[in-house]
């Protein structure tokens, strides 16, 4: 693979998103499966930890800790009803708003047990705070535009709530926003971070299967005709009798093999060879139905496969009409090794098999329409001629 094909993809530097939105739309189809495991994993641990921290809750709320389990069960409930969501068929397109009112609600739920529970508790309490912001940049799967302003509404909510509460100590304020400041500060810079990460490694990866189904295609083509070459045909053929078989149609194999070639590249030179190829090439396309396959097979021989067919006859007239097509005479570009030519006419001896008649695989069927062509060959070998004087 050439170096210039692993250019960095070009993503928006605030919002990451590719700059086509082509790209985008199916970067978010090809992580939607796996943003959604991952999603389902964060809700049910954010759930988990919800009802977890209210261990310590007798201590600091001895008289209502009842409340605010009653609260911690709202939240889980909530948390866990966004997992059964996530398995819902309109998820991917709505999982951003749920999220964001999940993350809301947790945030504003903290909050209000530090209200509830007054200056003493802020120490023990603003950490539910810290561990909403870390689920949300981390855990979550969000976005960074998304979680840098989830981040930033947390951060106004809690300087609101501190200085709002009076009796907070002005330290204990500035060291609790610092830190939630900083957790907020990190958590965003992560998720920037993993999201470029993602949309690199999608967009080296598509480059690579690009590149690897460019590397296939050449592979099952002839380079210089363009066409399949054998591996190719082979599988098609045996596709088609495949197809044969279930629908009790018949296949014809057509054998073309240039006569007297070898003089084309001794006398003229191999450019005037690879030319009278192609236009063979290109003949014996444009003469075939769009549903049949020509391929070369190598240096002058080329068959082309038939499907649909009902009997040998129709078979015989497309291969009439193919040898009359490789008759006409083929123009030469003014560069090559004589520069007086102008036309070279080739012939062609043909040969053909028939499925079901002359077999039931396709070795055997090659087998029958070589042995014709070559029996055309011996018996009607036909001269290569040039005409330096024709336009």
């Amino acid at each position: 693979m050439d170096t210039h094909k692993f250019r960095r993809p070009r993503l928006h530097p605030l919002t990451l998103a590719f700059r086509t939105a082509e790209r985008e739309n199916t970067y978010l189809r090809d992580c939607a499966q796996r943003l959604r495991d991952q999603q389902r994993i964060a809700l049910a641990l954010g759930a988990l930890l919800w009802m977890g921290l209210c261990i310590h809750d007798p201590w600091f709320f001895p008289d209502d800790y009842r409340n605010i389990w009653m609260g911690r069960l709202f939240m889980g409930s909530a948390l866990l009803l966004g997992l059964v969501s996530t398995f819902q068929p309109w998820w991917p397109a709505w999982h951003t708003r749920i999220l964001v009112v999940l993350i809301s609600i947790s945030v504003i739920a903290s909050g209000l047990v530090i209200i509830r529970g007054g200056p003493d508790v802020v120490p023990y309490y603003h950490q539910g705070i810290l561990l909403t912001l870390i689920w949300s940049t981390i855990f979550a799967g969000l976005r960074f535009v998304v979680t840098a302003l989830l981040s930033v509404f947390t951060l106004l909510y809690s300087i609101g709530l501190l200085f709002g509460m009076g009796g907070v100590p002005a330290g204990e304020i500035i060291t609790t926003l610092l830190i939630i400041f900083a957790t907020a500060v990190m958590g965003c810079f992560g998720t920037y971070l993993l999201e470029f990460q993602r949309r690199q490694m999608f967009h080296y990866n598509a480059l690579l299967d690009r590149d690897r189904r460019s590397k296939r295609l050449k592979a099952l083509r002839d380079p210089l005709t363009g066409l399949p070459n054998r591996l190719q045909f082979e599988q098609r053929a045996e596709e088609a009798l495949a197809r044969a078989r279930r629908h009790h149609k018949g296949v014809g194999l057509i054998f073309v093999d240039l006569n007297q070639f070898k003089p084309v590249n001794d006398t003229w030179g191999h450019r005037a060879g690879d030319e009278v190829l192609r236009e063979v090439a290109n003949r014996l396309s444009v003469n075939v139905r769009f549903s049949d396959v020509v391929a070369r097979l190598g240096g002058d021989e080329f068959i082309v496969l038939v499907e649909d067919l009902d009997n040998p006859e129709m078979l015989a007239t497309l291969a009439e009409k193919l040898e009359h097509c490789v008759k006409v005479p083929v123009a030469l570009p003014q560069d090559t090794h004589d520069p007086a030519l102008r036309t070279i006419r080739v012939t062609a001896s043909i040969g053909s098999s028939f499925f079901p008649r002359d077999g039931a695989t396709l070795e055997t069927l090659i087998h029958r329409a070589d042995e014709a062509m070559y029996n055309d060959k011996g018996s009607r070998r036909r001269p290569l001629t040039a005409n330096p004087d024709s336009d």
